[in-house]
């Protein structure tokens, strides 16, 4: 019997993040949905939309199909490289309003390179 698709997706979707080393807040932070949210999904309780789930594919470097098929995403999320997985240790550190403002600083940055 076929598990429901939000078990699915939630299966693939906490692989994927874990794989991708981030934490349900910071990877919340990265695509704009509450970390409670991710919880749902990655619980199977809630299927995230189309929209949300391409952009949650795309921020954790998987495709789509990885993320909605029973193969899954158990071989197709690609690590972070080092220097990214040390970043986001140190940002998932920071307390809160310290996050707010790196955030800023590194728009910032980004802006400032266009």
């Amino acid at each position: 019997m076929a598990r429901p698709l939000a078990e699915v997706i939630g299966e693939n979707l906490r692989l994927a993040r874990k794989r991708a080393h981030l934490s349900q807040e910071s990877l919340g932070q990265l695509v704009h949905i509450e970390a409670a949210t991710l919880s749902r999904y990655e619980n199977g309780h809630l299927a995230p939309r189309f929209a949300t789930l391409g952009r949650l594919a795309a921020t954790l470097k998987v495709r789509v199909k990885d993320l909605v098929g029973e193969e899954g995403a158990r071989a197709a999320a690609p690590r972070l490289p080092r220097d990214q997985r040390e970043l986001l240790r140190d940002y998932e550190a920071l307390p809160a309003e310290f996050r707010r403002v790196a955030r800023q600083l590194l728009r910032g940055l980004r802006n400032a390179t266009k």
